[in-house]
């Protein structure tokens, strides 16, 4: 079975609450598509139309998907205000999860934490995850400019750890977005950058050492991290200060999980293919912004996957990740089609 784990639903409840936030700007663009700016940079394109979970399972259907992993996404629930922050989590979280009871065979659910307060974190955590049951965490990039090589996360981490649960790593902006202000760059560009210096900061820091059993995800197929591997690992030989990791920067990329959202450019999924193993790659398309079709074509085409692979890409290696979405598949229950 097709499994898409980079796919979002953005509640309308969730959409008019953002748009109350003083950081943020709605208005529409010059194709009529609303859209939120942050610090004058485009951060967030809301599909339009913004279609229910129910009227994607046609799209899913069309394509041959057969479950979506359901996100947030950007900017997640990172807004300033930590009483509004909550309170977005927790309707987010209760909606996704709602989805999710509805039809368990084509959906499951990433929960967004408020991480103002690590305690907060934890306490919404434990009610996603324990209450709602939901399947795991979706974290950003960054939350408001700290990463999670940061001390205070360590709690959280260390509960992620014990719960061994899947982290989606999604993008969201920097807190000062600069540059990426200018013609679209922040969605370009520096999501991707962002991707890249959380994973190294995780992996430089030794956080990864100290807790091994988070399954992390990489949007966009690890942003510029394939890339930039042989780079990482001469930093790390030669840099005193980049040698809190146990091993080369590569040892870690090598385990970590990528999708292969990366808006169609072969030679970028090539270099993925290229760089890790294909036990490490999942299938994603960031749906609703992208068809719930995207990349199959390439991704069937590759000649060099062995069948057992492309299977795994397509959908095995998340039915690792996900457990549950797993016993519903082996049960015969999920209606979706076979990939």
């Amino acid at each position: 079975m097709i499994v898409d784990v980079h796919a979002h639903y953005y509640p309308e409840e969730y959409i008019a609450e953002l748009a109350r936030d003083p950081e943020f700007e709605l208005n529409r663009d010059d194709f009529g598509n609303r859209v939120f700016w942050y610090q004058g940079a485009r951060v967030f394109t809301v599909p339009e139309p913004n279609r229910s979970a129910r009227d994607r399972v046609a799209e899913m259907d069309a394509a041959g998907v057969a479950a979506q992993i359901l996100s947030l996404g950007t900017p997640n629930v990172y807004v300033r205000d930590h009483d509004t922050s909550r309170a977005l989590a927790t309707m987010t979280n209760d909606i996704l999860a709602s989805l999710v009871e509805a039809d368990p065979g084509r959906f499951r659910g990433l929960a967004s934490l408020p991480l103002a307060s690590v305690d907060d974190a934890l306490r919404e955590l434990a009610r996603a995850v324990g209450s709602l049951g939901m399947d795991g965490v979706q974290l950003g990039t960054n939350f408001r400019g700290e990463y999670f090589d940061a001390v205070r996360f360590a709690p959280l981490l260390e509960e992620m750890n014990r719960l061994r649960l899947p982290v989606l790593l999604h993008p969201v902006p920097r807190l000062v977005v600069g540059d990426g202000r200018d013609y679209g760059l922040c969605m370009m560009l520096d999501f991707t950058f962002d991707t890249t210096t959380t994973v190294a900061r995780l992996i430089l820091s030794g956080t990864l050492d100290r807790y091994p059993d988070i399954d992390w995800i990489l949007s966009h197929g690890g942003g510029t991290l394939p890339y930039l591997q042989g780079r990482m690992d001469f930093g790390h030989r030669i840099f005193p200060e980049s040698r809190k990791a146990a091993a080369p920067p590569s040892a870690y990329l090598g385990r970590l999980f990528y999708d292969t959202m990366l808006s169609g450019h072969e030679p970028a999924l090539a270099c993925l293919f290229d760089t890790v193993a294909p036990s490490q790659i999942v299938f994603g398309t960031d749906c609703p912004h992208n068809p719930a079709g995207a990349s199959l074509e390439y991704l069937r085409s590759r000649v060099d996957l062995a069948a057992a692979d492309l299977m795994g890409v397509l959908g095995g290696n998340a039915l690792r990740l996900f457990p549950a979405l797993a016993s519903y598949a082996a049960a015969g229950r999920s209606e979706g089609p076979i990939g």
